[in-house]
């Protein structure tokens, strides 16, 4: 790999999104054409251009140089570089759909909102990766929180996005919502309909995750702009009543508004498939959990790197054990362990041990994964090292080619 420095080469190859840091030597680079996805300048604040936009860096001097989805090799001339897009590269041609169009994405996917994995990090990194990232709203956080996190999602100058639980939504939560305007909203599980006209009155685009066609046709009714056909095979909460791909093929047959795919996506294969099929774009979570910027302890990311494809369970254990209200038709997919091997079909007796409850909060703070929980899908087996979200993104990217197989010469 050879990379621009203190030396002053000319050339730098940037592989599979992984952010690159290079020291640039004063008066090297004065200006930069931008074809592609963010660059990262300086000690990791991002600036942005549009396609094609001349950006001046007169003023740097030594920086740090990092792109996203990027893989090619540049030439340095006249004190420019010119990024080209990586799909060109590759042979293939990333389709332009309405999830891309409508936030200016690279790619077509969203990170998932993963309430308590996810915060501003995360969705900042998954957006300036050329994607568009979310974060998710715990039911007790405070106001201060989502504003926070807004900030630090929004430093990346791209499109991020908030996910809020409907069964648990305050009026505090939803007014710091619409004072910070993400570009989207994934409002689900519960009585979301009074929310839809105060975040599309906002300028938002509201999207609601549902697991059966009829919560579909149900969100389109309320007049949502996207819907999310969410699988059985996704982590986290939803239902467990119809796989993603014949709920795909139904709520597409259903609906007239667009339709992202969500369950059991977490390669370009699965992008690519969903893409075929008729989506918008994926919807995807666990794909992202082994990214150094979740807020996963090492505990709990090593647990993630070791399950397999087997190694998830469906249930409100977790739930019933913290007395959270989640409406019971939503349980959660979460790795197994000891704990809920332990209470599962016993969850009117865990319901009552408040010892159990205790333990479980015990093993939350002290990292103790046989007890504590990971929320993750069946694709889990999929993510097998630690990596960033760029890189997640770039993989996500190689959908391009594989939908290109079959096209003319």
């Amino acid at each position: 790999m050879r990379a621009l420095d203190e030396r002053g080469a000319k050339s730098v190859y940037v592989d599979g999104g992984q952010v690159i840091r290079t020291f640039l030597r004063a008066g090297l680079i004065d200006e930069l054409t931008i074809t592609t996805v963010p660059v990262l300048i300086g000690t990791g604040v991002p600036l942005f251009g549009p396609l094609g936009r001349d950006v001046p860096l007169r003023h740097l001097s030594t920086h740090v140089l990092g792109a996203g989805v990027v893989q090619s090799a540049y030439a340095v001339e006249g004190g420019r570089v010119t990024l080209r897009p990586p799909c060109a590269e590759r042979g293939g041609t990333m389709p332009r759909t309405w999830l891309t169009e409508r936030f200016e994405l690279q790619v077509p996917l969203v990170g998932a909102p993963m309430a308590g994995v996810s915060d501003g990090r995360l969705a900042g990194a998954v957006s300036a990766a050329g994607a568009l990232g979310m974060f998710g709203v715990p039911p007790s956080v405070p106001v201060s929180w989502i504003e926070e996190q807004a900030g630090i999602a929004a430093a990346s100058g791209r499109p991020y996005g908030i996910g809020l639980l409907a069964w648990g939504l305050s009026d505090e939560h939803l007014k710091a919502v619409l004072r910070v305007r993400p570009a989207l909203v994934s409002v689900s599980f519960g009585d979301y309909a009074p929310y839809v006209e105060p975040l599309r009155a906002a300028g938002i685009t509201v999207a609601v995750q549902a697991g059966t066609t009829e919560e579909a046709v149900q969100a389109e009714r309320a007049g949502v702009d996207v819907v999310v056909a969410r699988g059985g095979e996704g982590g986290g909460h939803g239902r467990d009543d119809v796989a993603t791909l014949p709920l795909l093929q139904t709520v597409l047959d259903a609906v007239q508004v667009p339709v992202l795919a969500a369950g059991g996506i977490a390669t370009a294969r699965g992008l690519a498939a969903v893409l075929a099929a008729g989506a918008e774009g994926g919807w995807a979570g666990t794909a992202f959990l082994g990214c150094t910027e979740t807020t996963l302890p090492p505990e709990g990311l090593r647990r993630v790197l070791d399950a397999g494809e087997t190694g998830t369970a469906y249930g409100r254990v977790f739930d019933v054990a913290q007395g959270l209200p989640w409406p019971p038709e939503y349980g959660g997919r979460a790795l197994r362990n000891t704990f809920y091997d332990r209470w599962r079909g016993r969850e009117d007796e865990l319901a009552r041990d408040e010892q159990a409850r205790a333990g479980l909060e015990a093993a939350r703070q002290g990292r103790d994964f046989d007890t504590a929980y990971v929320y993750a899908g069946q694709a889990v087996g999929t993510v097998t090292r630690e990596r960033d979200a760029a890189d997640v993104v770039a993989g996500f990217a190689a959908a391009d080619k594989l939908l290109s197989r079959f096209a003319a010469p």
